[in-house]
């Protein structure tokens, strides 16, 4: 004869409220992508809802969020930046967003005015300080991104050696703009 665990046992019901009551208190979670690939000289396209490069077909599709090729990243959708640190930026802004253009992406791409500072004297690319990209997504939701690096390691005979344009970044998804 099956049995069921009628009923539910003290600790279950406890053991669920403590997880509700968690969730309510910060319902969206930082996720995090690590070495995204733009060296080619076609963008690569990344689903933030599936958190992964998805095939360049689905550029037609609208299945993407972002498009990386160097320092350039295009949207699906409307952006800005917002000088806020990541943590920090709990609703995103009413207005100020921008679309791409054939011509010209929605994020400017130039140092100090992009996601980056460039110093000519090093040649090294790092992420602007307290600077958030926020994403108004086609669907109506909204993501805030904030880039966190720009390279990744190769380990040769000489040591450790910094390979640009892979990209790192962590990001959260809001269906209201509330973080």
């Amino acid at each position: 004869m099956l049995r069921f665990p009628w009923p539910p046992t003290l600790a279950g019901l406890f053991s669920a409220s403590i997880f509700s009551f968690l969730m309510s208190l910060n319902p969206v979670l930082a996720q995090e992508a690590f070495f995204v690939d733009a060296t080619g000289s076609d963008y690569t396209y990344y689903s933030l809802q599936k958190n992964r490069p998805v095939p360049q077909a689905v550029s037609d599709t609208g299945g993407w969020d972002l498009a990386f090729k160097g320092s350039e990243i295009r949207v699906n959708g409307a952006a800005q930046y917002v000088d806020v640190a990541f943590d920090s930026l709990m609703t995103a802004p009413e207005d100020g967003y921008a679309t791409d253009t054939p011509d010209e992406p929605a994020l400017p791409v130039s140092s100090g005015k992009g996601w980056f500072n460039y110093n000519p004297m090093t040649h090294v690319v790092t992420p602007v300080e307290n600077r958030t990209i926020v994403l108004k997504r086609t669907d109506g939701g909204y993501v805030k991104i904030e880039i966190t690096d720009y390279y990744r390691q190769e380990f040769t005979d000489d040591g450790p050696r910094p390979l640009p344009r892979y990209y790192s970044f962590r990001f959260e998804l809001s269906e209201s703009g509330s973080w």
